[in-house]
């Protein structure tokens, strides 16, 4: 996105001609999604230029633009990454002196072979609300996206769509041998917590999406 929108005619020619030139030839900060872990925080913003730092207080104190990673989602081949970019070109909000934002939505194909954008959409300007600030964790943790989604809002709806498919797991009507005809039991989700958890993660996503 900080590659596409927002760089002046010269930067884009330069990017366009010069193999030296970085994926983003500017300074920013990157705001990554709530629960990525500290080791893949500090990773990935160098990866998209030398000038790209990750969100801490100091950075964004820094007075340097800042994007926001609002939602990553993957299934198979295909990903959906939204990201909020500063339209650093219509200026601040009066009154306030805060960036105006605009999402900018991204599919992707990838899987097994290199991820590449298939398409970008672009959404009203300052019509999307800008998420909280998630700093980088102060220790790397591999069980970070856990901790967090206890917390979390969204943790909260997962938790209660989780009691709502156990809760009507215990009462489904038994099954029918189709041998005997005889009931084998009540049907219950045989899957881990874990795996239940991340299912409604899923059709939680999907929701959202739908509901954009």
């Amino acid at each position: 996105v900080a590659s596409r929108w927002g760089l002046t005619n010269a930067e884009l020619a330069a990017a366009a001609t010069d193999p030296t030139v970085p994926m983003v030839p500017r300074e920013m900060v990157v705001n990554l999604p709530r629960g990525m872990r500290k080791m893949f925080y500090e990773r990935i913003p160098a990866k998209i230029g030398p000038g790209v730092l990750p969100a801490t207080p100091q950075t964004v104190a820094s007075g340097k633009p800042v994007y926001f990673v609002s939602r990553v989602w993957m299934r198979f081949n295909r990903a959906t990454v939204d990201v909020l970019r500063p339209m650093t070109e219509l200026g601040t909000k009066p009154g306030s002196g805060a960036s105006v934002y605009q999402l900018i939505s991204l599919r992707l194909e990838g899987g097994l072979e290199p991820w590449h954008v298939v398409y970008a959409r672009t959404w009203k300007p300052g019509a999307d609300p800008v998420p909280a600030y998630y700093f980088v964790p102060t220790v790397d943790d591999p069980n970070q996206w856990a901790k967090e989604l206890e917390i979390s809002p969204v943790g909260e709806r997962v938790a209660a769509m989780h009691e709502e498919r156990v809760s009507a797991a215990r009462h489904v009507a038994p099954r029918r041998s189709l041998l005997d005809g005889q009931s084998d039991g009540p049907v219950l989700d045989m899957r881990t917590e874990q795996e239940q958890r991340d299912a409604a993660l899923d059709e939680l996503a999907i929701t959202s999406a739908n509901e954009k």
